[in-house]
Parts: structure tokens; sequence; C-alpha cells
């Protein structure tokens, strides 16, 4: 009898401890879930986060920019904190934010490449073009998921002729081995 009643409170106990470990981590991602939101949310409204520091004069260019490194450093930040997860449920929901951020990464590296398109300025060692499509390149490097660096791969080739400087052309080609 003794043993019937250890293995009933047993299991009693076991399913009561997954039901709170359950509910702890669908909090935890909420939580999360809600910081990056906000984040997105700041990130749209107010789009000059941090100064790159690449000395980049045209404004608009400039928070292009600052937005590409600022969301480059949410997705760093993430991955980071999914090697020092403590469970596999915790290293899931980093994992998570991670590939949601690498998603917001790629859409800011393809609407920063429109914006240079736009411009039209050339890409000369130094000129603002330059220091905004060396950044993009460095960045599309952070994407590690394959179906997310195809889809900016393929919006970049798109913008390929688009430039109304030859150099953004090349430069873009030369990206995307395209």
């Amino acid at each position: 009898k003794t043993k019937e009643l250890s293995d009933k409170l047993d299991g009693t106990w076991n399913t009561r401890f997954e039901t709170q470990q359950k509910d702890y981590f669908s909090t935890i991602k909420d939580s999360f879930g809600s910081i990056s939101n906000a984040i997105i949310k700041n990130i749209s409204v107010n789009p000059k986060i941090a100064d790159t520091g690449l000395g980049i004069a045209d404004v608009n260019l400039r928070n292009a920019v600052d937005e590409v490194q600022t969301v480059r450093g949410l997705v760093d930040n993430y991955k980071a904190r999914a090697e020092k997860a403590a469970t596999d449920a915790e290293k899931k929901t980093f994992e998570d934010m991670a590939s949601k951020m690498e998603t917001i990464l790629s859409s800011s590296i393809t609407e920063t490449t429109k914006i240079v398109a736009a411009s039209g300025v050339e890409l000369n060692v130094g000129t603002d073009g330059f220091k905004a499509m060396t950044e993009i390149s460095a960045n599309i490097g952070v994407i590690k998921d394959s179906a997310v660096l195809t889809s900016t791969l393929d919006a970049m080739k798109t913008l390929t002729g688009t430039g109304r400087s030859t150099s953004f052309n090349t430069f873009v080609k030369n990206i995307t081995r395209g």
C-alpha cells in the first residue's frame, strides 16, 4: 500500500511540476515576445537607435544603417543567450527570438539597399553609399537561417540594375554573387 501511495503521489507531484514548468516557460516566452515587439515598434517609430559611428552624412541613409546595426545587435544578443540557456526550452525560446530578429534584419538590409539604389550615389571608397553597402555586406553574414538568407539575397538581386550608379549594381552583384 505504501508503494502504491508513493507512486500515486509521485505521479501527482510530477504532473504539477510539469504544469508549473510549462507555465513558467510560457511566461518567459511571452515576456520576450513583448520585449521584442516593443523594440520592433521603437525601431519603426524611431529608427535612429544608435549612431553607426560610420560618419554617414545622409540622414536617411544613416538612420537605415543604424537600424541594421541595432537589429543585428539583437540577433547577436539572442544567439548568445541561447548558448548560455539553462534549459532546452529556454534555449529554444532564445533561438526563436534570434530567428525572428534575422527576418527583421533581412528587411532592414533590403530597405537600406533600396535607399542606396535610389540615392544614385557612386560607391567610391569613403562615400556614404560605400560605407552603407559595406555594412550591409557584413550584416548579411549574420543571417544563418537559410530561407531568410536566400530571401534576402533574392531581394537584393532584384535591386541589381535599379541603382542609378553603375558602382551600385556592381557592388550588389558582388554581394549576391549573381
